[in-house]
């Protein structure tokens, strides 16, 4: 058994709140549904209007679930476009018939209460005003901005629970009553509601803005104004709802909040001092913003600011812990670990369920399986299925996997995957099949005996390459006659061309001590790349044949005749014969096979986002329409902050890449989304390419993109990718990303931007 740190971090749920387009009624049956829920101000508003706008809020707002408000038609078929996001509980409610009448199905704020309270106790804080709750009519005009703002809680026939009765009794409270014709108080953004107690205790990432702090403008009984407030603010930011219609009611608080930002701000730069004004794009011109002082940033509010560009939402959670996982063998390879402590008091609610991230340090040493996920939502059900135990239960996050738990769960286990299924399934989610050929399998073979990819650094050296494509399975040769191959020794002088592989570490050798080509030839010789034996010839029928070193007896086997040769005679004064062994017997495509791991091992050694690769893979159509084609090989990889890359492939000796080779592999990097998968296509040759391959390779470049990356020998060889190229092209000698191998290859390829 094998040891693996685990990262867990818990958090609540995340809900989409699906609602009627235009309909005020559906909003604030969703505002106070979303108070009752620790993490509840997180929670998105749907409206069910704008398809494509919708579909967009989704996404960037990572939604655990979909949830109708109103069960309509419309928005059924809206949650049917997310099946990978299916309702993780047996029943359909947000609220459950339980052994005491209703319960919760998900974290709710009773556990924030008892938190609060119980760190209240430590500080001995507890006579300290906990929570002030805001009452309003309900006629009042500003009442949908109020309930957005302070919080407000449905029914007790629609919950089961009294949660305003629970804060009073565990809290002490403020009530704060305002009459529709009163000013909101003007402090009331340094007090504690029913909205800042669903983020109790929640950490993270803020959202992607300056600092997210200042006033939303617009009409306090406009559905698309109220929708965009709780929106932004649900992405994290710190704004107030201002409605210039209601200035006598607003102007105190907006005067006494912007005094209050401004305070903090001063230490800052000049762009971060400025205090954001958000409004709709509509309206963006028709509010007068003089009276809010100097340093005010407007901001426009529509479709394209929630591109994932300009605001990115915020996933708050529980303090991270760490737990020791043991990785089994048996029955099959499984992660289990036990759960940290969970941020619950009791097990008042038998129902009640959260999510817990997990993250891995490290991933397993076998290139085969894997334990670490991607960032692909349509993912959700295969690692669900195969990963965990319930299909329904998973969600993928930038930096792990979220698994829905039951509060009382205190272990999980995961299995092991094999990383080809990993592959087949991205591809099968995007309308493609993949199959591996049986160049796959060699190339993984060829990998597996040279010790993994590591191991194939000693393909860099051209006379190695040189010996392996020279002599066929059944051709022997001497020791003196491969050194001399692997050195590139010149005819005339007989010395060794050698000295720019000097410095490359195949296995481990003494400081300062050069490489020679006798040295490769031992490391080959232990890596099972050639045997030892010897070229005899057999008695009876006189023909020679060549015997293992480990299969030579006084009277051993003629190949040929079948009979038994006295070969005593021959054993002084020989020279070892060697010839090709293990998957190097395989004449056909051994050439093709080396410059895939040499690649690979080059890329492997830049020390990029930690990627998993499959080998030869054939790609067809299913859904989407693309040729039929193969990829030497497929890498997945994906960055910290959650993005994933997949290369496509072609690699060649000496073959020229055509056209045809870049348009198929084009088409099916088009598949993807971009909003899912970066893809890039690499090209590599153990030769140079020529201006018409370059242009061909121009071809799979997109419009507004760098994707394309190529490989020469020059590339290659060498310990760094462009340590020879750097004093002919402009490159970014450091490149750590598959941008930056794609910005090099215009550099060097395209542009060829040299050296001046």
């Amino acid at each position: 058994m094998n040891s693996i740190d685990v990262r867990i971090r818990y958090r609540p749920i995340r809900i989409g709140w699906c609602i009627r387009n235009k309909n005020l009624d559906d909003y604030e049956r969703a505002l106070k549904m979303t108070h009752t829920l620790w993490g509840g101000k997180l929670n998105p508003i749907i409206p069910i209007g704008n398809l494509d706008f919708a579909k967009q809020l989704v996404d960037l707002f990572r939604v655990d679930v979909l949830f109708p408000v109103i069960e309509t038609s419309e928005i059924s078929e809206f949650i049917d476009l997310f099946p990978y996001l299916p309702w993780p509980l047996l029943g359909n409610d947000m609220f459950v018939q339980g052994f005491r009448g209703k319960e919760p199905a998900f974290l709710d704020i009773y556990q924030a209460i008892r938190l609060l309270r119980r760190n209240l106790i430590k500080e001995q804080r507890l006579s300290d005003v906990g929570i002030t709750l805001y009452l309003w009519d309900s006629d009042d005009p500003l009442s949908l901005s109020l309930l957005a703002t302070f919080g407000s809680y449905p029914s007790v026939n629609d919950t089961g629970t009294d949660y305003d009765k629970l804060i009073s009794n565990f809290l002490l409270c403020e009530n704060k009553i305002m009459n529709k014709n009163d000013e909101i108080p003007h402090d009331a953004f340094r007090k504690h509601s029913k909205n800042s107690l669903t983020a109790y205790q929640l950490f993270g990432y803020p959202s992607r803005r300056l600092h997210g702090s200042g006033l939303y403008v617009g009409n306090a009984k406009d559905f698309d104004d109220l929708v965009a407030f709780w929106n932004l603010r649900a992405a994290g930011m710190n704004l107030y709802f201002y409605d210039p219609d209601y200035s006598d009611r607003l102007a105190g608080f907006r005067d006494a909040y912007l005094s209050e930002l401004r305070s903090y701000q001063s230490d800052k730069s000049e762009f971060g001092r400025c205090i954001e004004v958000w409004a709709k794009k509509s309206k963006y011109d028709n509010f007068d913003l003089t009276d809010f002082g100097k340093d005010i940033l407007r901001c426009q509010e529509d479709e394209v600011v929630w591109n994932g560009l300009n605001i990115q939402p915020s996933i708050l959670h529980f303090e991270e812990r760490t737990v020791l996982g043991t990785i089994s063998d048996s029955p099959h390879r499984s992660l289990g670990f036990l759960l940290p402590p969970k941020p619950i008091h009791d097990t008042k609610y038998f129902y009640l369920h959260l999510v817990a991230t997990i993250s891995l340090w490290s991933d397993l040493w076998d290139e085969r399986y894997t334990l670490k996920t991607l960032n692909i939502p349509e993912l959700n059900e295969f690692y669900g299925r195969n990963l965990y135990f319930m299909w329904n239960q998973v969600r993928v996050e930038p930096d792990g996997i979220g698994i829905i738990i039951e509060s009382f769960r205190d272990s999980i286990t995961l299995n092991v995957l094999k990383l080809r299924d990993v592959v087949d399934n991205i591809f099968s989610a995007f309308g493609m099949r993949t199959k591996t050929s049986e160049a796959g399998l060699k190339i993984d073979r060829l990998i597996n005996q040279m010790g993994g990819i590591q191991g194939c650094r000693v393909f860099k050296i051209a006379g190695v390459r040189d010996l392996i494509k020279r002599y066929k399975a059944n051709e022997t040769f001497t020791k003196s006659n491969a050194i001399q191959i692997i050195g590139q020794n010149d005819p005339n002088t007989g010395k060794p061309n050698f000295e720019k592989y000097e410095n490359l570490v195949i296995e481990s050798r003494p400081w300062k001590k050069k490489l020679k080509p006798t040295d490769v030839f031992k490391s080959l010789i232990r890596q099972g790349v050639f045997r030892v034996g010897l070229k005899l010839q057999c008695s009876h029928c006189k023909l020679s044949f060549w015997k293992s070193i480990d299969d030579i007896k006084g009277k051993t086997l003629c190949e040929y005749c079948g009979e038994l040769s006295d070969i005593t005679t021959q054993l002084s004064d020989r020279d070892w014969a060697y010839r090709k062994s293990g998957i190097f017997e395989f004449d056909e495509n051994q050439a093709g096979g080396i410059s895939v791991a040499l690649t690979l091992q080059q890329l492997d050694s830049r020390g990029l986002d930690r990627f998993n690769y499959v080998t030869a893979t054939e790609i067809l159509p299913d859904t989407v329409k693309i040729n039929k084609c193969e990829s030497d090989f497929i890498i997945i990889s994906q960055d910290h902050d959650g993005n994933v890359s997949l290369v496509l492939s072609e690699c060649k000796t000496n073959d020229k890449i055509s056209a045809q080779d870049v348009e198929k592999l084009s088409k099916v990097a088009d598949s993807f989304p971009h909003n899912r998968i970066k893809t890039y296509l690499l090209f590599s040759k153990l030769a140079q390419f020529s201006e018409e391959e370059a242009q061909h390779c121009k071809k799979g470049q997109e419009r507004y993109r760098n994707r394309v990356i190529m490989f020469t020998d020059r590339e290659l060889e060498r310990w760094f990718i462009y340590e020879d190229t750097e004093k002919l092209f402009v490159v970014d000698r450091h490149a750590l990303r598959w941008e930056d191998l794609a910005g090099n290859t215009v550099n060097i390829f395209f542009e060829k931007r040299l050296v001046t």
